[in-house]
């Protein structure tokens, strides 16, 4: 009976002992499967983020490309409408702006010259164009910011105006997770053919309109003839550029232009009967001193001054 009861504790040893051992195992077991598992799905939240990262960075640098290429056009059709905006200003009041270039920037950013409002520039500023590309690319989940660093207008050229803008700019996703900041510079020429010539209208008092249309003539008859109708411009650097002629600036420029001014054009509306004077415009329209010559076989009302009379051809001088 002893026996048989000894060997009943010593089995009973044996299976707690195993069970114990079972239940270790069975701990170890659901620990490493339980690392296995997290380090899987860490593993794969990594591979999930970093899927993510490499998406949103390539849907800002998309963004940032399309942007470079709008905004080569959006600079030039805004800076064209600036540039109409300051003409519409001179031919509204009939008077020549103070300042070309501050004039200029106000158009670009607040759709006004000189503080005033004008039609043409109704929701067609610089400022508004860049406005609304923020608001398209904040329905695509991207923050944009920018700065206006620099802004100009000028020419180093006869024939066009030339724009110049820097622009510092951010783009990020809306965690602020990825970032890129930018400065581009942006330079766009508008062409003066096809312009109006601002100081024709300022000094008929709004009776005569010129249009800019550039010829390489010089052949002072061929001028005189078209004259009578609408006078073409040469490069000439002893005259005034276009911008300058908005302020009615009749000092010269490298890249200044001159058309003949048609004496009985404006002597036929009553105005500016200058016989005395050089029939170019940038001496005719102004009070700058000079001896005016007779030419042959011009009309009456035709002369040219003295520092221009070799810049033309066929020109013979005689006397008054």
């Amino acid at each position: 009976m002893k026996n048989k009861t000894k060997s009943k504790n010593i089995k009973n040893w044996k299976m707690n002992t195993w069970n114990k051992k079972g239940f270790v195992f069975t701990i170890i077991t659901i620990f490493l499967t339980s690392i296995i598992v997290v380090f899987f799905i860490l593993h794969y939240n990594s591979i999930q983020t970093k899927n993510t990262d490499v998406k949103e960075v390539e849907k800002l640098n998309s963004a940032i490309e399309d942007f470079e290429k709008d905004l080569n056009r959006g600079l030039y059709i805004t800076s064209f409408r600036s540039v109409m905006g300051e003409i519409e200003k001179i031919t509204k009041t009939g008077k020549f702006l103070n300042n070309t270039q501050k004039a200029f920037e106000e158009a670009m950013l607040n759709s006004t010259v000189e503080n005033e409002s004008l039609k043409i520039l109704e929701n067609s500023t610089f400022k508004d164009w860049i406005e609304k590309t923020k608001t398209q690319l904040y329905k695509k989940g991207i923050i944009f910011s920018y700065k206006i660093k620099n802004l100009t207008i000028t020419q180093d050229n006869y024939t066009h105006i030339k724009i110049y803008l820097e622009l510092q700019y951010n783009m990020s996703d809306y965690k602020n997770k990825k970032k890129f900041v930018r400065t581009t510079k942006k330079t766009t020429y508008l062409p003066l053919q096809g312009l109006e010539d601002p100081v024709y209208f300022v000094k008929s008092n709004g009776k005569i309109a010129n249009i800019i249309n550039f010829t390489n003539n010089t052949n002072i008859f061929y001028l005189i003839n078209v004259s009578f109708n609408n006078s073409l411009y040469i490069h000439n650097n002893k005259s005034p550029n276009f911008l300058m002629r908005l302020e009615g600036n009749f000092n010269n420029s490298t890249t200044g232009i001159e058309s003949i001014a048609n004496g009985q054009r404006f002597y036929n509306i009553g105005v500016l009967n200058y016989t005395g004077r050089s029939s170019v415009d940038a001496m005719y329209f102004s009070n700058i001193s000079h001896t005016a010559l007779c030419v042959n076989n011009t009309p009456n009302w035709f002369r040219i001054d003295n520092e221009r009379k070799n810049d033309y051809n066929n020109i013979t001088i005689i006397s008054c």
